[in-house]
């Protein structure tokens, strides 16, 4: 692969080729991706670098293999994803505008990708989000930069953009990347509630079902019970019938 001066190759990358002492193992670099940088071309594609060292039979770095990944190719995969998000939560996100949304972040909260073109590598996540009702927005922001991930997430709400919201973050395995989605507060509460109701109507049926099968038991019971009345009527009858026969016999 050709590698122009904007794509930053990292310097442990450029010593595959040097001389080192006769004896001394060479130090195996693994695969990474780069910091986003813009296209020297057009100075204003956003593009970001995966490089990965080729290695000959004895284990020695000779080379560096790479190719650039289009920032917006990116946030499209991004947004592919919120969409099945949006879709699992459809009654949220179609009736009433809840929708989620996932960001790719650098470490230091600029964002990588973003539905709207203007704010990657632009804009930054951390300038936008802020504490709610006492949460502490300061710890998540230090969790993210450690790159740990998100814990007790429902526990907390944040304001971003203004807009009350849930936070959930992971980091990108190999890179200083993380993963970020917002999602409004009011579509896991609505979530609740729908399971809530969803809990409610199962319970409903049930005892219907129940109602219905002890009925249709009762029911066949009770038929047999009534044929047997039935037939202890009959058999009075015929008794009588027998009786007043008899008399006029006598007579």
């Amino acid at each position: 692969a050709m590698w122009e001066t904007s794509t930053r190759m990292p310097q442990r990358f450029i010593s595959f080729t040097t001389s080192r002492p006769k004896g001394v193992r060479p130090r195996v670099v693994s695969a990474l991706w780069v910091e986003p940088f813009f296209d020297s071309h057009d100075v204003k594609t956003p593009l970001t670098a995966y490089m990965a060292p080729i290695h000959d039979k004895t284990g020695r770095p000779v080379a560096v293999i790479g190719a650039d990944v289009s920032l917006d190719w990116l946030t499209d995969k991004v947004n592919e994803t919120d969409s099945t998000i949006n879709k699992d939560a459809s009654l949220a996100s179609d009736l009433l505008g809840l929708r989620s949304k996932s960001y790719i972040l650098n470490h230091d909260g600029t964002f990588i990708t973003h539905q709207d073109d203007e704010r990657i590598l632009k804009d930054n996540f951390f300038s936008h989000i802020e504490s709610y009702d006492g949460s502490d927005v300061e710890g998540m922001l230090k969790r993210m930069k450690e790159g740990r991930d998100s814990e007790q997430e429902s526990a907390e709400v944040f304001l971003y953009d203004d807009q009350k919201c849930y936070v959930f973050y992971t980091p990108v395995k190999y890179t200083r990347w993380t993963i970020v989605t917002v999602v409004p507060w009011r579509s896991i509460d609505i979530l609740g509630i729908i399971n809530g109701i969803m809990l409610l109507l199962i319970l409903i049926i049930a005892m219907l079902i129940i109602v219905a099968v002890t009925h249709f038991y009762i029911k066949r019971e009770t038929e047999s019970l009534k044929k047997l009345v039935a037939l202890t009527d009959d058999m009075a009858k015929i008794a009588r019938s027998e009786e007043r026969f008899s008399r006029n016999a006598e007579t």
